[in-house]
This record gives C-alpha cells, sequence and structure tokens, in this order.
C-alpha cells in the first residue's frame, strides 16, 4: 500500500481553488451512499493522482478501499476533505440534505477524476464523464465516512 509520505504533496492554494466538486446520493446495492467526485476543469491527471494515491484511492479495477476518515464537516454548507502529506486542505460546499446524511454516518465514496470536467457540468454530464473516465483509468476511489 502506498503511504502518504512516500507522496510529498507541494499544493498550491490556486490549484486547490481550480477543483470543482460535486455532491450526490444514490442507491447502491449496499444501500443508499453519499457520492463527492472531486476534477479539474484542464484534467491536471498527475497532481489528482497524487492527491488520490495520498488518500489512498484505488482504480476502478481494484477493490475499492475503505479508508481512514479523510471527511469532516466544516458548517451546515461544506465538507473539508482531509488531505494528507498536504499542509492545505480542500474545503468544498455541498447540499446540507447531503452534510446531514453523510454527518449521520453514511459512507461517502470518493472518487478523484483525472480527466476534465467542466465546473458548471451538471449530474447528466458527470454522469458520463465518470462512464467516459472509468475505462481508461483515469479515475481513483475510495470510501470513507466523516470523522
Amino acid at each position: 500500500m502506498v503511504t502518504a509520505a512516500e507522496y510529498p504533496l507541494a499544493l498550491s492554494v490556486e490549484f486547490l481553488a481550480e477543483l470543482s466538486a460535486w455532491t450526490w446520493i444514490d442507491s447502491t446495492p449496499e444501500g443508499l451512499v453519499a457520492f463527492l467526485l472531486i476534477a479539474h476543469p484542464r484534467g491536471a491527471a498527475a497532481e489528482l493522482e497524487v492527491i488520490a494515491r495520498s488518500l489512498g484511492l484505488a482504480t476502478p479495477d481494484r477493490a475499492m478501499p475503505e479508508l481512514a476518515p479523510a471527511l469532516r464537516c466544516a458548517d451546515d454548507d461544506g465538507v473539508v476533505l482531509v488531505i494528507p502529506a498536504s499542509d492545505v486542505d480542500l474545503r468544498m460546499p455541498t447540499a446540507r440534505e447531503w452534510i446531514a446524511f453523510v454527518a449521520a454516518g453514511a459512507p461517502v465514496v470518493v472518487l478523484i477524476s483525472g480527466t476534465p470536467l467542466a465546473r458548471d457540468a451538471d449530474l447528466s454530464t458527470v454522469s458520463g464523464h465518470l462512464l467516459a473516465a472509468l475505462l481508461p483509468g483515469h479515475v481513483w476511489m475510495g470510501k470513507t465516512r466523516v470523522r
């Protein structure tokens, strides 16, 4: 397993500010699950892969790893992704319903996409993006909970 120490991160606040996040709740064979997708409008696959590996995420051809709790609720309209080996965490606004769901202990699947995705993409576009990105292995994923 890759550890955060193997991937020291020098993430700029500017790079993190360019990232976009989408959240939704969906039904899975395991029940309702919260999803968090993070992407960059230019792709930035190399940088995002480093973040994904530091979190312990895996590509879709591997079993989805259970991560240490990597999220915390910032307030009633935001969540923070704690990025190991970085002195900067990623704060993302989210819907209050999503925060209430994960704050109650629901599992969260964190997805990081290394392929470009426009900041204003709607959930239909996001769905198509994920299906296309899964095939070439430009998505990393793992399951976590709010700490």
